[in-house]
């Protein structure tokens, strides 16, 4: 935050703070609050003075709440910021896979006996057994390369989903693949109703447990203020966003509130089907090494997985397995990110 007296440096405003950025206790995170201001010169940080007299300034202040205001002032300038207590915070990781509408296509036409006689359901199933995987689902209302929408799913398989609804969820992406960007250039007014659309169908053949609140909108776009709204007012908390501020990483911060809207913004750290075998372990490699960074976003797509499909990758199942394995031999653990905190639920 800036203005013609100082500067502040860190927390990013709305950062989300745990135990690495200071020394936390049961009642409070202290935390130092750094930036710069004119020389010889005192600046009162939420009731801290700190005397900035070779143009920069350091106060160590104690956040009680989940939510915190931190008051800053400098002579007539006043600043007010946000810092989130993410309290016993913990390492952890969501896994989210988009534009699922091809297995749920399959079940249908095949009339299978289990979802899990779908080779993707059944794959998920196997990485769940094996690394403790929770997999959100987000989904279409219809599959835009050949005939079939979610009304025509059976609620025949509804035990079977609800008895995995502990660690597979299924959740609104959009109405289908085409056009790219719904939400911001074709007709951002329209989510609530595709939402509801989705949502319903889900529902009815999975069982309210098995939904959940999207954390991320097809191509990320949520142009219309009254869609967010839509979005917070029906449990979402947290979304995945194109384009995260730089400051605020360079802030040593990967998740931020927006009080406009809301909603925690995070980045998704990346995507299993644009990164080979190798470039997925150099980008954990990277992740992992930043100590503050309890929370690691991973994605992927459908499709890539359907040897019918244009662009299938064939190592995809191969890509998502080495993501899964480096952060659980990390000791990082599977949560929701709809859950609590981004899946703390300690607070």
């Amino acid at each position: 935050m800036k203005n013609s007296e100082f500067t502040i440096e860190f927390p990013y405003n709305g950062a989300v703070l745990n135990k690495h950025h200071g020394s936390e206790t049961a009642k409070r995170l202290k935390i130092p609050v750094k930036g710069k201001g004119a020389p010889n010169t005192e600046i009162d940080i939420s009731g801290i003075k700190s005397f900035c007299a070779d143009g920069a300034f350091d106060a160590n202040i104690e956040l009680k709440e989940r939510f915190n205001i931190i008051k800053a002032s400098s002579g007539n300038e006043q600043q007010n910021l946000t810092a989130v207590w993410d309290k016993k915070s913990f390492k952890r990781y969501n896994f989210f896979i988009d534009d699922n509408i091809f297995c749920l296509t399959e079940i249908y036409k095949k009339s299978y006996k289990s979802i899990f006689e779908s080779f993707y359901l059944a794959k998920l199933k196997e990485f769940n057994t094996r690394y403790g995987t929770k997999f959100v689902l987000n989904i279409f209302f219809r599959n835009d390369h050949e005939p079939f929408d979610l009304s025509q799913f059976s609620d025949k398989y509804k035990p079977e989903w609800e008895a995995n609804a502990d660690w597979l969820k299924l959740t609104f992406h959009a109405f289908s693949e085409f056009p790219s960007r719904p939400y911001s250039d074709h007709f951002p007014e329209k989510l609530p109703g595709h939402y509801a659309l989705v949502k319903e169908q889900i529902l009815r053949f999975a069982g309210e447990r098995t939904f959940c609140p999207p954390s991320i909108i097809h191509y990320y776009e949520v142009s219309s203020p009254a869609s967010l709204k839509y979005l917070k007012d029906n449990g979402t908390t947290a979304l995945s966003v194109r384009y995260f501020p730089e400051a605020a990483e360079k802030a040593l911060t990967n998740i931020i509130y927006e009080q406009e809207s809301g909603l925690f913004i995070m980045p998704t750290d990346f995507f299993c089907n644009l990164c080979t075998v190798e470039q997925i372990k150099d980008l954990l490699e990277e992740l992992i090494s930043k100590p503050w960074k309890d929370t690691i976003n991973i994605g992927t797509h459908e499709q890539y997985c359907y040897p019918f499909y244009a662009k299938y990758i064939p190592d995809h199942f191969e890509r998502m397995e080495t993501a899964l394995r480096m952060v659980t031999e990390k000791g990082y653990k599977p949560v929701f990110f709809h859950e609590g905190l981004l899946g703390n639920c300690n607070l």
